[in-house]
């Protein structure tokens, strides 16, 4: 196991290394090409030393209180509406850890430099839980003032958890929630959005599943579309996943920042 992988997620020493190999990451990347490196290259070290605009630091206290709020109230809404035993699991998940279910705030400044770097018109999230990530890049396309979001999740529960987040920041329109199994709903979003110019695998967290999500999302990437996978070095399958996606001939750079993934697609 790595030093980061020894480290508490989201302590402070864990969010120090996570900035370092940031900025590690972002001096490996060419320095000509595609446009796309030179805004990624931007997003990494402004994230990792933390020069957001005061633009995006109003947004990103907003999306933290809002993650607040779902930490006290939605997520035990969320617990209390399963059923027997499964209500009890969910209970004991979510006290496991301050917000176990959520992206760490420190990846989600990122994923907000990210799209406001990139300025995609088109991006697509699996997985969209309790909203969270969503309300970075949903937050991040109204400052840029284009851009849409779809956002897909299997769990009907959770998704008045998050539309009430989207909701209550004003970003409503910036998202289009779609709830049905993702290998399903997959093919129909990709149609209506392609081509993705940005895009978030971040649902079943298993070797099978995140190889087929990548796979699926390769037939409506736009030329140069950078992909983040999330939760990268999570298990031994995820690891194998991740070589799997990162060796993909359609597959031009990739950035190994220990949780997430992030691969730029060639040209085509």
């Amino acid at each position: 196991m790595s030093l980061l992988g020894r480290l508490r997620p989201d302590s402070g020493p864990e969010r120090a290394a996570t900035r370092a190999v940031m900025l590690a990451r972002a001096a490996r990347l060419p320095r000509s090409g595609a446009p796309t490196y030179a805004a990624l290259r931007r997003a990494l070290v402004t994230a990792a030393l933390g020069r957001l605009p005061a633009e995006e630091r109003a947004w990103i206290s907003r999306i933290h209180a809002r993650r607040a709020e779902v930490a006290a109230q939605d997520a035990r809404e969320y617990a209390a509406s399963a059923g027997g035993g499964e209500a009890d699991e969910i209970a004991g998940y979510l006290a496991s850890s301050a917000e176990p279910w959520s992206v760490p705030a420190l990846w989600g400044e990122l994923m907000l430099r990210l799209v406001r770097e990139l300025a995609p018109g088109s991006c697509l999230e699996l997985g969209t839980g309790f909203g969270a990530s969503a309300l970075y890049v949903a937050a991040a396309l109204e400052l840029n003032g284009s851009g849409r979001l779809v956002t897909l999740d299997r769990e009907e529960r959770l998704r008045p958890v998050a539309s009430r987040g989207f909701t209550g920041l004003g970003l409503a329109d910036r998202i289009e929630q779609v709830t049905g199994e993702i290998d399903v709903t997959i093919h129909g979003a990709l149609a209506g959005a392609a081509p993705v110019e940005w895009a978030l695998v971040d649902a079943e967290h298993t070797e099978a599943a995140t190889v087929a999500h990548f796979r699926a999302l390769r037939t409506g990437l736009a030329p140069h579309a950078v992909v983040l996978v999330d939760d990268i070095n999570l298990s031994a399958g995820m690891r194998r996943a991740w070589e799997e996606i990162r060796g993909d001939d359609s597959v031009a750079v990739a950035l190994d920042l220990h949780r997430l993934g992030v691969v730029v697609t060639t040209s085509g």
